[in-house]
């Protein structure tokens, strides 16, 4: 459905939900653990998202070339933007 742009084990995706083919999700070694990404939610181009475990919620929105990594889960929620 992605290609090899989102590696991991489990994936939940909302309704409505796009996808740039030149964003990247994975985890920091290999595959994400979770990712949940919910509905109405888009994520542009060339963003990276580097976690084991990434949830996004409703209505967000994350801008082309924005990285987000880290170690810990990150969670962002319902109608976030983030440039």
């Amino acid at each position: 459905m992605f290609g090899n742009n989102i590696q991991c084990d489990n994936l939940v995706l909302g309704k409505n939900v796009k996808i740039e083919k030149t964003a990247t999700i994975k985890g920091v070694k290999g595959n994400a653990k979770n990712i949940v990404i919910g509905d109405n939610t888009y994520i542009g181009h060339d963003v990276q998202i580097i976690c084991d475990n990434f949830s996004i919620g409703d209505y967000s929105k994350i801008q082309h070339h924005t990285n987000i990594h880290g170690y810990k889960p990150c969670k962002m929620e319902d109608h976030q933007l983030k440039m």
